[in-house]
């Protein structure tokens, strides 16, 4: 059973979960829909959408009502410095609730899903691949932080993904097709959304990835970290 104590908060997203976008990467063993970090598979909610005109296209393909995007904007200026971030980082489950309960309500496939980076490679190979000096705000000052997820929410499973080193996740580990590898070499498949259903598959995947050093040959050429994905409720 997964012990929330053994991982540090990444903080809290608006998600919603969608089809797969690559034909090529379909096979027998993908999902219906996935939820995912990285915006390769789907969207989660972006702060930025709200800074102009320009982001209210995205705004409104997520699901705010056009509508609401007025008082999208006007949370932004007045309301968002307490419960977020700009990457669409909410501080609570409950901050990220009260969104998607003024905007969002009646959205299909909306989730709130909080993100845990395992202590043993925040102290490893987390510190060994981000300039922790440089890191103040967002995913990696919330990390940084050491605070505990909160209670509530399910154990979805696992995801591979890299942190661009400033304020988002990257790419996911399926990006690059290598779930078929991961099967072939060890068995390991995607189970629901996308996620694998246990630490131990995670840890293989994501040393399996380390092997190659960046080299782009098992992935992009970027460090991937697993990180753990809870679902609370809307």
């Amino acid at each position: 059973m997964t012990n929330l104590q053994d991982f540090y908060s990444a903080g809290y997203f608006i998600i919603r979960a969608e089809p797969i976008r690559w034909p090529e990467l379909k096979n027998a063993r993908t999902p219906d829909k996935y939820i995912s970090l990285s915006e390769c598979f789907c969207h989660h909610l972006e702060i930025s959408w709200a800074w102009s005109e320009e982001g209210k296209p995205e705004a409104l393909a997520f699901g705010i009502p056009e509508t609401l995007f007025d008082d999208f904007v006007k949370w932004r200026h007045d309301e968002s410095n307490s419960e977020t971030e700009l990457v669409g980082m909410f501080y609570t489950p409950e901050a990220a609730r009260r969104f998607v309960q003024r905007f969002l309500s009646g959205v299909e496939d909306i989730h709130i899903i909080g993100v845990g980076l395992p202590r043993e490679v925040e102290q490893t190979y987390w510190q060994e691949t981000q300039d922790l000096d440089r890191i103040s705000f967002g995913i990696g000052g919330r990390v940084k932080q050491h605070l505990p997820m909160e209670e509530g929410g399910v154990v979805l499973g696992f995801e591979l993904a890299g942190f661009d080193g400033y304020l988002d996740f990257s790419h996911s580990w399926l990006c690059s097709g290598i779930d078929k590898d991961m099967y072939d070499i060890f068995g390991i498949h995607q189970g629901p959304y996308g996620l694998l259903q246990t630490e131990s598959d995670a840890k293989k995947v994501y040393e399996w990835i380390a092997e190659d050093e960046m080299q782009g040959r098992r992935g992009e050429p970027e460090p991937y970290y697993y990180w753990l994905l809870v679902e609370y409720p809307v």
